[in-house]
């Protein structure tokens, strides 16, 4: 699709007409009362002590903020906008086409937003922007975009649009950048006729871990916790331990392809060591909503996994294969239950998490696997079972 001259978005574009999207005028008084809403509520979720706005036009949001004591600051591509920015903000915003950059230093903002922006940017500088934001903000991002289908019907709304995309596209753009989604701030409507989406997502401070050998990974459980282990087998690290076989140390026999036959909510973290690539793909949806059913408000589950697509890239790339190699893809089969029966990508394991509910999924280099064939053939999951759900919308 054409990109958009930075001209586009001039003095007509900012009133109802044939440009936009607006049925009003774009003015302090009109905007003022969602603005200050919108303000609020990021202040008492995200408590920043500054903020960017990118894509801020006029200023408003700025201005919201500063009204809060909030320090901030904003950039548009638009010369019109910025320079018919409200009074309180004069100064405070600059023009700037963000396909092309974010003007200012790294780590510089608490909280970086985006809201009714990116819609506006084509589909091929979205990565570049998104690794842009994720540079400038110290530790939050949050976006409001309308949702689509691939694309589809973009002409029928705003003609400036030029990604309309499903909430997982948005999602896993982020993701890409090494941050978190945080779905206990997020809200997702997909009832027409203006399905949207505002994400939040916030950089993980634990991301140096994945340097660090697996005995050294800090595990998110409190010495309190009661954590659940799947598929310990006869080394466990945890108890009680559920697994298939009836062992001296399993404490809860059961066939992890089904019904874990456990309480609900009754663990505030459950624990599984190379297991669900143990279980048939066509059960592992169901062995994920398991783990999030067994889980409590906010509990979180450590599964540590194959990552079948650096798997295949050293198969690929490894002209002579051995034993060790072919144990890697098929497991050890020295007992009917250690066979591998699946395997995940980073990104389709992000999805089939979001899918069963779990919230600020990350994904880590197993180190030792990485030590020893050069790739991170195994994968870290952490993902938070959501507190009582928070809704906010810009």
């Amino acid at each position: 699709m054409k990109r958009l001259d930075a001209s586009y978005y001039n003095k007509d574009y900012f009133r109802p007409g044939p440009k936009s999207d607006y049925m009003l005028p774009v003015t302090w008084e009109v905007e003022e009362d969602g603005c200050t809403k919108a303000a609020l509520s990021i202040r008492d979720i995200f408590h920043p002590t500054n903020v960017l706005d990118v894509g801020c036009a006029k200023g408003f949001m700025c201005k919201a903020f500063l009204q809060l004591g909030i320090d901030a600051c904003g950039c548009d591509i638009s010369e019109f906008a910025v320079g018919n920015c409200e009074p309180e903000v004069k100064g405070r915003l600059k023009v700037a086409d963000i396909r092309d950059g974010l003007p200012y230093p790294p780590n510089s903002f608490d909280l970086v937003l985006a809201a009714h922006t990116l819609e506006h940017i084509e589909m091929e500088f979205l990565p570049n922007v998104a690794a842009e934001i994720a540079r400038v903000s110290r530790r939050w991002i949050l976006i409001s975009v309308p949702l689509g289908r691939n694309n589809e019907n973009i002409s029928g709304g705003d003609p400036s649009h030029r990604t309309l995309m499903p909430a997982s596209y948005w999602i896993l753009l982020f993701y890409e950048q090494g941050l978190v989604w945080d779905l206990d701030f997020s809200q997702i409507n997909i009832d027409l006729p203006f399905p949207g989406a505002t994400l939040a997502f916030f950089k993980d401070e634990r991301k140096d871990l994945k340097e660090e050998t697996v005995e050294n990974y800090i595990l998110p459980f409190k010495p309190t916790d009661s954590v659940l282990e799947v598929g310990g087998g006869d080394k466990p690290y945890f108890r009680p331990n559920l697994d298939c076989r009836q062992l001296p140390t399993v404490d809860i026999v059961a066939d992890l392809n089904q019904d874990w036959s456990v309480e609900s909510e009754s663990y505030e973290g459950v624990f599984g060591n190379f297991i669900l690539e143990h279980i048939s793909w066509r059960n592992v949806r169901s062995f994920i909503s398991e783990t999030h059913r067994v889980l409590r408000p906010s509990g979180i589950a450590v599964i540590i996994t194959s990552n079948l697509l650096e798997q295949a890239k050293l198969l690929v790339d490894t002209p002579e294969w051995d034993d060790q190699l072919v144990c890697m893809i098929f497991g050890g089969n020295d007992y009917p239950e250690n066979t591998h029966r699946c395997g995940l990508s980073p990104q389709y394991a992000i999805k089939l998490f979001t899918e069963a509910g779990f919230s600020s999924i990350t994904i880590y280099e197993h180190p030792v696997a990485k030590a020893i064939t050069g790739r991170s053939t195994d994968m870290i999951i952490e993902a938070r079972k959501s507190a009582a759900r928070i809704m906010r919308s810009l």
